[in-house]
């Protein structure tokens, strides 16, 4: 039998030319943390209670709009999971035009999909600082610079009016419709120039506009001695022209101003209070009068400060199921409000000071006959207990109720939070379902049972809130998944990601691969930190991480948790001064490059070169640095002179550090570098223990350095 030669021809090169540009994966973006506002307008965040059977918070970040799953506390499974879908959009390509203003459309869409898509864009001259929807969905209003009211239109938008006012409008409030009532006001900060001036004087003023298109400028003045913190018109649970006049409710204006009172506001006709079932596109009517029909005195009320660390807002009234002890329920009281029910009443929520939640029952707001003011009552304090919430911290003005009778108090309250971490809290306060041996009802009257206990979930939102000065990916990243980014602000961030990517190509992620597992803050360090680098190598459980500032290059020990608690251990290892005569520009990089290493037993020892770089002028230093790290009853001995000693976490660590010659051929002196590279061995991602790198793998150590020149 003969052999039969079966070798294959040789296989031709790949021709890489052809196959570029390569594809890349969907990238994700990271976005930094919530904006928080700073001209006295609300903060850039809004929460939806319920759609397509969650709970959703969207705000902004610098120019991004985020929209994320919010976990129901009152639901164990939806805890313990987590968001299930978060989506960022990126409304703008500059980093300086940031998001200002959020809010949810009140109108349910007929179709339900958990994807975002841009529908229409409104464009404006002017900044925009604040917008809301009417309670219809059939119209936005936005403030700033420019008042403009946006009209929907089958399905386009056009501009119904606008005005420009003395002083920007950084709050708004809309009622049920384009052709109701609106209501705005400046920011709360009075400016230079004494608070008797007129462009002080417009501070103090809430501006009252009907929308009906005839009228373009404000109709109302509303003036207080101070400015005004918040101004929220009352709730709409159903259009006004659906129900009889007579069980209309009467639109009332809420203003917080900053001399400790809340006001509630009442349109008056001819002197008298008008009737709710009357059009408000009479134009008998030449001029809207108000005034106020009911006040709180906050401050002196409860201790605090209206505005600083007292919140006060009405309770909207919304519909949903809820599960509290395995019992689940379905409030509503929409159907009630119908019907001429005695003793129907709204609720005023107050947060604040620290963490006290306030009830005031509002009663006789749409008695017409005879004529009442209504009667304020403070129903209830409840202390929320083991709560991280606050009132001095930015509360989001939506506080939603849910209850069984027009009449009776809330059931479930919730409110949101943004707090100083950069997290979203939600607080909801309920009603303990009574046991049967108990004998009370879900709509006993006395206080003491309602509203008793409270459930929190924390929504992790957290990220950099200055420019991020660079971003580092551990070496060993198939091993280790960890990266470390480091902000302007003296933020320190260490992110844990996934290296299975879990996003189809084109489509969005419903869940970040990058997650925060803890941060440090290196702004009180006495150095600016500016650049960042990982050791490549792993110390037992242990990384070394390398930043660098002015003056030297400090090295710590990080231990993470596994956990998922968040706390970082961050401990300082050495520090390599350095000073360079007649350079003052700061470090642009710095580099590590493993060199060979050894393991024995509880000894491990880690041996690299570290490379600082400037890129004016182009000049380098570099260290031969070697760590040894052991137990604490080990020795850590070596034939290197130990010129550092630590001991950390159960650890001892040795480390040598040896200065190596950063000379750069003549020639090159004085060319202009625009960017530079170390080269590293390409068997990097490997960890130490899983290939053992002998000296006589690599042979002589030699390093180099891969630049572009710009002649």
């Amino acid at each position: 039998m003969r052999a039969v030669n079966s070798a294959s021809p040789p296989t031709p090169p790949l021709d890489i030319i052809s196959h570029l540009p390569l594809p890349l994966i969907k990238s994700q973006i990271i976005p930094p943390a919530p904006l928080r506002s700073e001209s006295g307008s609300e903060p850039a965040v809004d929460f939806l209670l319920d759609f397509d059977g969650h709970s959703w918070i969207a705000y902004g970040a610098s120019s991004l709009l985020v929209i994320s799953h919010f976990p129901n506390p009152l639901l164990e499974a939806e805890t313990k999971v987590g968001p299930i879908y978060r989506q960022v959009i990126e409304l703008s390509p500059e980093d300086a035009d940031c998001v200002s203003a959020v809010s949810w459309s009140p109108a349910t869409p007929s179709v339900g999909e958990l994807a975002v898509a841009l529908t229409a864009i409104l464009a404006q001259s002017m900044k925009v600082e604040a917008i809301k929807w009417t309670g219809s969905g059939d119209g936005i209003i936005s403030g700033g610079i420019e008042v403009v009211m946006w009209r929907r239109k089958e399905k386009s938008w056009e501009i119904s009016w606008s005005f420009k006012p003395i002083v920007p409008q950084v709050l708004v409030s809309t009622s049920w419709s384009a052709d109701g009532l609106f209501a705005t006001a400046p920011c709360s900060q009075v400016q230079a120039g004494g608070s008797s001036s007129p462009p002080n004087e417009a501070r103090k003023c809430v501006l009252v506009c009907q929308g009906d298109g005839h009228t373009k400028y404000p109709q109302a003045e509303l003036h207080h001695p101070m400015p005004v913190g918040m101004i929220q018109w009352r709730p709409s649970t159903g259009k006004p022209s659906s129900r009889h006049a007579r069980h209309a409710l009467r639109p009332v204006l809420l203003t917080c101003c900053l001399d400790g009172a809340v006001r509630l506001w009442g349109e008056i006709d001819d002197g008298r209070i008008r009737r709710a079932g009357k059009e408000y596109s009479d134009q008998k009517a030449a001029k809207l009068s108000f005034c106020v029909i009911a006040s709180v005195e906050v401050n002196q009320t409860l201790n605090g400060f209206l505005g600083s660390d007292v919140f006060v807002s009405w309770a909207m009234e919304v519909e949903g199921v809820t599960i509290i002890d395995n019992e689940t329920s379905y409030y509503s009281c929409l159907d009630d409000l119908q019907y001429d029910t005695a003793g129907r009443c709204e609720w005023l929520i107050g947060f604040g000071p620290k963490r006290v939640a306030t009830l005031w029952a509002i009663h006789c707001l749409d008695d017409f006959a005879p004529v009442r003011f209504p009667r304020v009552t403070l129903w209830k304090k409840q202390e929320l207990v083991s709560v991280e919430m606050e009132a001095g911290q930015f509360l989001v003005n939506k506080v939603l109720m849910m209850r069984t009778r027009a009449s009776s108090p809330p059931v479930v309250c919730s409110l949101v939070q943004l707090l100083p971490c950069n997290s979203f809290a939600w607080a909801q306060l309920y009603t303990q379902v009574p046991t049967s041996t108990e004998g009370k009802s879900a709509n006993d009257g006395h206080c003491e049972s309602h509203l008793t206990a409270c459930a929190k979930g924390v929504l992790e939102v957290e990220g950099h809130t200055g420019k991020i000065l660079q971003i580092a990916i551990h070496p060993f990243s198939i091993e280790v998944e960890l990266a470390a980014s480091l902000d302007a602000n003296g933020m320190l961030i260490f992110w844990s990601f996934s290296t299975f990517f879990n996003s189809h190509t084109g489509l969005p992620a419903s869940t970040p691969s990058w997650k925060l597992c803890g941060k440090v803050s290196v702004s009180d360090h006495s150095p600016n930190y500016m650049c960042l680098s990982w050791v490549p190598t792993l110390l037992g459980k242990d990384q070394v991480l390398l930043m660098g500032h002015t003056n030297g290059i400090d090295c710590f020990i990080v231990k993470t948790s596994k956990n998922n608690d968040e706390k970082v251990q961050f401990h300082t290892l050495f520090s390599v001064p350095f000073k360079l005569e007649g350079h003052e520009q700061r470090l642009s990089r710095i580099y590590s490059i493993p060199l060979p290493s050894n393991r024995n037993g509880n000894f491990v020892s880690c041996k690299f070169l570290l490379v600082a770089l400037w890129m004016d002028g182009f000049q380098a230093l570099s260290w031969e640095i070697t760590i040894h790290c052991c137990d604490s009853q080990g020795s850590c001995c070596d034939e290197h002179l130990q010129t550092f000693e630590s001991e950390f976490s159960g650890n001892k660590y040795s480390v040598s550090v040896d200065p190596r010659s950063s000379v750069f051929p003549v020639p090159h002196h004085d060319d202009v570098v625009t960017c530079c590279a170390v080269v590293c061995p390409s068997d990097l991602v490997l960890s130490v223990e899983q290939q053992m790198i002998s000296a006589e793998e690599m042979g002589s150590c030699s390093y180099a350095y891969h630049d572009n020149w710009l002649w």
